[in-house]
């Protein structure tokens, strides 16, 4: 079975039988490479396979627009549609062991492992077929991204909410702890809630990275909450923060686009240059594999210095579309991902043409 897609954009489908593809499409019609099955025969979703992606975690986006039909996921389509669901699928997004989907009415719904709350259903009960979440931003919502157990979800209004896993302050909260070595342990939602601070309205696009989230707002500005151990969120002296706080605050730069790895960031500038922060020690900044990671933003090399339109990261890489319409990434490549036929540990530069 293949899926072939003629919209350009960089992401990852979660859709029957597909593994993880995260150099994704460019102009031209590309095949999806498909080897494994993440539904039962009945199109409700066999979660427990997808723990079987979480070395990739966090997935980008499958976006799903008038160019593509539901004929093209018509397992997950036709699970919406049991349920007596009928909007079309926008976006698909997956996280340590759960998916999340969006619709082109603006529902999300959520199917998984539940644990600490990533599938927004008031519990914390794991699910085999998609659920509708709820809470308040459960309607109206534009995009979604999902973390290695949080979930993101960004609204027609610009605000964001987020439910999960909330150890390291991911879902921006604005929590406290007297202990600043353990972040907040055992603190999750069960529900989407919205975030708080300087950077929670005016959103146009949001990224969830392993325990991190990042949002960029409408005025080109970037903001980060979470996890901060591998200076990920650009700070130096922070080890993580559930407040959102603004990237590259001393510049004046405006940036197009943001993405999110496991321990790392990326940031598109609107001059086509790509920014990156926190672990760089598999290749991820385009250069040698270094350690410590960095504090502050970095501009990646070669390739990704200008005319870069798009990006997305995963666990340990990143992957820009330039003007081209070429796809140039670096980072891991034990499993080939960033575009080598080769199964190279680490593949510092690698460029599919």
């Amino acid at each position: 079975m293949e899926q072939k897609v003629n919209k350009p954009f960089i992401g990852v489908a979660c859709v029957k039988n597909i593994k993880i593809f995260f150099l994704a499409v460019v102009w031209l019609s590309v095949p999806i490479s498909l080897t494994m099955d993440l539904c039962n025969d009945d199109g409700s979703i066999n979660y427990q396979h997808l723990g079987n992606l979480s070395f990739n975690l966090p997935f980008a986006a499958l976006d799903v627009s008038d160019d593509i039909n539901s004929t093209s996921i018509p397992f997950l389509q036709n699970s919406l549609t049991n349920i007596g669901e009928n909007s079309t699928i926008k976006q698909v997004v997956a996280g340590y062991s759960h998916l999340v989907v969006l619709l082109e009415n603006g529902s999300v719904y959520g199917a998984g492992a539940n644990d600490v709350g990533q599938l927004g259903l008031g519990d914390t009960v794991d699910r085999s077929t998609l659920t509708l979440m709820s809470g308040e931003g459960v309607s109206g919502c534009s995009a979604i991204a999902a973390g290695a157990r949080h979930t993101v979800v960004l609204k027609t209004d610009g605000a964001v909410y987020a439910t999960g896993d909330d150890e390291w302050g991911q879902l921006g909260r604005g929590l406290s702890s007297d202990d600043s070595d353990v972040g907040f342990r055992g603190s999750y939602v069960t529900t989407l809630t919205r975030m708080v601070g300087a950077g929670e309205s005016e959103c146009s696009a949001i990224a969830a990275g392993g325990r991190h989230t990042v949002i960029l707002k409408n005025d080109g500005t970037v903001y980060s909450v979470g996890d901060n151990a591998q200076r990920q969120l650009s700070f130096e002296d922070l080890l993580y923060t559930s407040t959102l706080m603004r990237m590259d605050s001393e510049s004046l730069s405006v940036y197009s686009a943001v993405a999110a790895g496991e321990r790392h960031s990326a940031l598109l500038r609107n001059t086509g240059a790509v920014y990156a922060a926190g672990d760089r020690s598999w290749g991820q900044f385009g250069s040698d594999c270094v350690y410590p990671p960095s504090a502050g933003l970095v501009p990646l090399g070669g390739e990704f210095m200008s005319s870069c339109t798009a990006l997305a990261a995963g666990g340990n890489h990143i992957v820009v579309m330039k003007v081209s319409g070429k796809l140039h990434s670096t980072g891991l490549n034990c499993h080939g991902r960033p575009g080598r036929e080769s199964n190279e540990v680490l593949g510092v530069i690698s460029v599919k043409e």
